[in-house]
């Protein structure tokens, strides 16, 4: 059983994926409240496990708390073996004080850790296993493509505080190139990119922003339009993000520290670009610019590595494992 984000549409793509992929033996199934306390299971796969206690209406959050306190019962009881994914090194919000101690009696008792890229993480005593985020180039090979708009640079994603987009704003104002453009796509929980939009000159066209869900169609015609993708995030571990944009063909910037070195040598500098220090319209310009001399080499970017097919048998030789 895995846990997995609130989503309007079908779920976590990620999740799904695993999920489909899973070998004829192995039966995984979605997360859900009855099943993890009441029904049948061999292995608990958790993703972003805060995300079962978390909830914007005080009644649910409380409700959650009290689902989530028979959940962990029933599996000290049944001593159900638990595995957690490593998606973030630390959370990206704070948490409430029951937060904290219920997640750290979850972590006590996992006794599997996944990591997601070679990056040395921090975990509790237990089994480590690295297993690396596939792609999402099945999961969008229905949806048509646009041709590329020629200085479009893009930020798509859940819009949080501390994947900087603000930061992104004011690069590109800095920028002041009219034939550039940025689009900002996604859900919004940071109140300071609204006010930070809210503020800008009326008769800057150029800079546009949808703070909702969209579908996939939509979200990989977002995709299609940008020459780039800029992700401009204050901690990088893993960015499902990043691979998206690379299952559908386009180069993202994003900082330089030991996560994005890895994934610019797995994929090459022509589509993982990196910049130093605070986030700038000279970052942009050159980002822009070294993209366009690369872009000559052509073709898609080796995805090889992150094929469903082994990322599902590596997870399913993990649970069958732990099943005894």
């Amino acid at each position: 059983m895995h846990t997995t984000q609130d989503r309007k549409d079908a779920g976590n793509p990620y999740i799904l994926m695993l999920i489909g992929s899973m070998p004829s033996n192995i039966k995984a199934v979605d997360f859900h409240w009855a099943r993890a306390i009441v029904g049948r299971l061999d292995v608990v796969h958790l993703h972003w496990p805060e995300l079962l206690l978390r909830d914007p209406a005080r009644w649910r959050s409380c409700v959650k708390k009290a689902l989530f306190g028979l959940m962990y019962l029933r599996l000290v009881i049944s001593r159900t073996p638990i595995v957690q994914t490593v998606h973030n090194i630390n959370p990206h919000e704070a948490a409430s004080g029951y937060e904290r101690r219920a997640l750290a009696a979850l972590t006590r008792r996992t006794r599997s850790w996944i990591t997601l890229n070679p990056v040395p993480v921090e975990v509790p005593p237990g089994q480590v296993i690295e297993i690396l985020h596939g792609h999402y180039r099945d999961w969008f090979a229905g949806c048509e493509r646009p041709e590329t708009l020629p200085g479009r640079y893009l930020f798509f994603g859940l819009i949080r505080p501390y994947k900087q987009v603000v930061t992104l704003i004011d690069a590109f104002v800095d920028l002041n190139d009219d034939s550039a453009s940025l689009r900002i796509v996604g859900a919004c929980t940071d109140p300071d990119v609204r006010q930070r939009m809210s503020a800008l000159d009326p008769e800057q066209e150029n800079l546009s922003a949808e703070f909702a869900y969209i579908t996939d169609n939509r979200l990989a015609h977002e995709v299609g339009l940008a020459e780039l993708v800029v992700l401009p995030y204050k901690e990088f571990y893993n960015s499902g993000a990043a691979l998206l944009a690379l299952s559908l063909g386009r180069p993202v910037l994003t900082p330089r520290n030991s996560a994005s070195e890895i994934l610019q040598q797995e994929f090459g500098e022509e589509w993982v670009l990196l910049y130093e220090g605070a986030l700038s319209g000279a970052h942009l310009k050159e980002a822009m610019a070294l993209r366009r001399d690369l872009e000559s080499a052509g073709g898609l970017p080796d995805l090889s590595k992150r094929e469903w097919d082994s990322i599902s048998t590596a997870h399913a030789g993990l649970y069958a494992q732990l099943a005894g």
